[in-house]
């Protein structure tokens, strides 16, 4: 039986194993484990990041750049003292600010949780992806930090020996942060000319100041239990006269289901309902449209229900507006938000896992119509709060789902309640009357004497 190589790259102990036994020793048990098999350990060394197609040096390029790039990251830990723990509730956010050609290209995120050194590797991670995105990337670059933390990684090399020995320090214990320094690591080496810098945090920079200012705002809006209002392709703007009013946001509200006999979705029916729909709020009117199949799971009509209202944006000519897109979707929010879609993109379709992305045809849709917009976020919120769009986005959803299977949506339709009547309130019953109402006097009389009433 042919050899395999196993690559744990999340695990008790990261590493590359022989045998399946000592795999399965490092990933039972551990939440969020990532492991895989292959036939060479080149193909294994390559899933950890441990492949070197060249040596580098650490990136020293040109003198002055064509493109300026400013990220920073940080936190805010309450109640805490030093060297303890970053609590959950604890809020951390990102950004970056990058200059050419005279425009501005920003974006900042956040989450709970999270350290000041991880949101300082993803503000940078974040920057040089979109340069990427934008096909920039053999532009002169200078990237300006105030992260020694960051700086030193590249600059003297640390990242690079972290890779070599399987992303572990001298010591053998694996780097903080390694997740991250991995995603960096692979988008360093696409860039032919980037020059890094340091400035003083907080002081007269005001491309260090501007990004400092915009993660604190992010960090200001941000609540617990509750999503983030991200900014997913960096914020473009290009210089504007003072007076220009504020443009209206164009919103998209976007929703896609599979429905199988049951009126449950966890499992895809052939012959069941999958339906998509979209209303787009702007300027006081609703625009909407909606389709319908079968046998189609709830990640994909989800997408078609995004690209389908993009793809309406673009024909109405709105795509130089502000659009935000509002989905109950998470697996949508998150493919955008959490970069797995610009990961995929530049990276040949492929997650972070090195395998081939999940609903790969309607990602690259996505993707595609994504690039006709100039600003846009995209929003994780309920639909049950009764909003006119939202209301007839769950309309018109109704409806696919009773042009293709009238049964169904008659079982889930939701019940009239018929109320019963209500019961007559009943008389307090007065004393039993032993006299019988119609007999006559005598007659009462006369029985009254039987009885002895009137004996002496």
């Amino acid at each position: 039986m042919a050899s395999k190589f196993y690559a744990v790259r999340k695990g008790k102990n990261p590493g590359i194993y022989k045998t399946w036994d000592e795999c399965k020793n490092q990933v039972n048990g551990f939440p969020g484990a990532e492991y895989k098999s292959f036939k060479t350990q080149s193909e294994a060394k390559a899933y950890m990041g441990l492949s070197q197609p060249a040596k580098k040096a650490a990136p020293k390029m040109a003198k002055s750049g064509s493109i300026t790039l400013y990220s920073d990251g940080g936190s805010r830990n309450h109640g805490n003292k030093l060297g303890q723990h970053v609590k959950d509730d604890d809020k951390a956010a990102w950004a970056y600010l990058i200059l050419r050609n005279g425009e501005k290209h920003y974006a900042s995120d956040g989450e709970f949780g999270a350290t000041n050194n991880k949101m300082e590797v993803l503000g940078l991670v974040n920057a040089l992806q979109y340069i990427i995105d934008q096909g920039w990337q053999n532009d002169s670059i200078d990237a300006i930090l105030d992260s020694k933390y960051v700086l030193d990684s590249i600059t003297k090399g640390w990242i690079n020996s972290w890779r070599r020995r399987g992303w572990k320090k001298s010591d053998g214990t694996v780097i903080k942060n390694k997740n991250e320094f991995m995603q960096l690591s692979a988008l360093l080496g696409q860039f032919k000319h980037l020059n890094f810098k340091w400035t003083k945090g907080h002081a007269d920079n005001s491309g260090n100041n501007f990004v400092d200012k915009l993660l604190n705002h992010t960090m200001d809006d941000m609540k617990l239990n509750q999503p983030n209002k991200t900014i997913v392709h960096s914020t473009f703007e290009q210089s504007k006269p003072a007076e220009k009013s504020v443009e209206e946001v164009v919103k998209l509200y976007a929703h896609g289901k599979h429905i199988n006999a049951s009126g449950l979705n966890q499992y895809v029916a052939a012959n069941g309902p999958s339906v998509w729909a979209y209303c787009i709020d702007f300027d006081g009117e609703l625009t909407s449209n909606s389709g319908g199949m079968q046998g189609i799971n709830n990640s994909k009509m989800q997408l078609l229900s995004v690209i389908n209202g993009l793809e309406k944006l673009v024909e109405m000519d709105l795509k130089s507006k502000q659009v935000e897109v509002i989905t109950p979707s998470l697996y949508i929010s998150q493919t955008v938000n959490d970069g797995k879609l610009a990961y995929a993109k530049a990276h040949d379709w492929q997650n972070f896992n090195g395998e081939v992305i999940t609903n790969v045809d309607e990602i690259k849709q996505l993707a595609a119509v994504l690039d006709e917009f100039k600003t846009i976020k995209f929003v994780n919120a309920s639909f049950d709060n009764g909003d006119n769009a939202i209301t007839t986005v769950q309309q018109l959803l109704d409806n696919e789902v009773r042009k293709i299977d009238p049964d169904l949506a008659e079982k889930l339709a939701p019940k009239q309640k018929v109320e019963e009547p209500k019961p007559q309130t009943k008389q307090p019953e007065k004393a039993k009357e032993y006299i019988d109402k119609d007999k006559s006097v005598s007659d009462i009389e006369k029985s009254l004497r039987d009885l002895g009433f009137f004996d002496k």
